[in-house]
């Protein structure tokens, strides 16, 4: 039986364009409820070999993630600003140019922005990515323990990695950064205690991506909400149980050897 995500393509949109407005609306403020409520809608919408998929987790949890991530963003931002700090002193007193020191101070001031947000981002996205995992379950059967096997540090690498492939090769290399991503993730998934597997191939994602790119620029960036649904839609449709794709695997290897 197939995986699938079950939703019409309007509702798909409205809901994602939901999701967008919120966060940029909020200015971020309203991510983790917004999270919680899209990834409830898509999951519980969800199927994994035929069996419907439910999401128990709770916007409070992620407020606190938030939080936490915040802080941890922001004392990093403190540390790096400190060493800034005392750099910018210490050129002062060897002797720098006032002009020097403030183009200095510009580059630090960029620096110390992108690294905050980058690192805050991150670290976010994977502790909300693994809790998410946690709080998946199926339907119908009895609740037994969901996550992924994987510490939280490498989870943090290895979106880091992840966004240094996607930065160094630009938009042609997110096609193969999502593939890598989601074959190393999905291999170490589980959902109550059934192994999962990522079947996606990387032609099926440049098409579906490079697509969405001529569609948002003939629309003006409005395919853009249903184009994240597509790739959250593929990557739900070929995510399965690793245990069923093994015997499926037998069963083939048997009728070759009868045949």
């Amino acid at each position: 039986m197939k995986s699938e995500l079950n939703v019409s393509r309007l509702t798909a949109y409205v809901y994602t364009l939901a999701y967008f407005f919120t966060v940029i609306f909020s200015l971020t403020f309203m991510y983790p409820y917004a999270f919680n409520k899209y990834h409830t809608w898509l999951i519980n919408n969800s199927k994994i070999n035929g069996k419907k998929l439910t999401y128990d987790g709770r916007t409070n949890r992620m407020y606190l993630i938030y939080l936490t991530g915040l802080l941890i963003g922001g004392a990093i931002f403190s540390v790096a600003a400190i060493i800034g700090g005392s750099t910018l002193g210490i050129m002062k007193a060897n002797g720098y140019s006032e002009d020097g020191l403030a183009q200095f101070r510009k580059i630090l001031t960029k620096i110390w922005g992108i690294l905050f947000s980058t690192l805050f981002v991150l670290l976010i996205n994977s502790r909300f990515y693994s809790y998410r995992s946690k709080h998946t379950h199926l339907l119908d059967e009895e609740k037994k323990e969901s996550g992924l096997r994987l510490e939280m540090y490498k989870i943090f690498l290895s979106s880091i990695i992840y966004k240094v492939i996607f930065l160094l090769t630009g938009f042609i290399g997110y096609p193969f950064a999502l593939n890598i991503r989601e074959r190393f993730y999905q291999s170490r998934r589980y959902v109550d205690g059934n192994d999962l597997k990522f079947r996606g191939s990387v032609l099926r994602i440049c098409y579906i991506f490079f697509t969405g790119i001529v569609f948002l620029a003939l629309t003006l960036l409005l395919y853009g909400p249903y184009l994240f649904f597509r790739i959250n839609r593929y990557i739900i449709e070929n995510t399965e149980f690793k245990n069923e794709i093994d015997t499926e695997n037998i069963e083939h290897e048997g009728l070759k050897e009868v045949n």
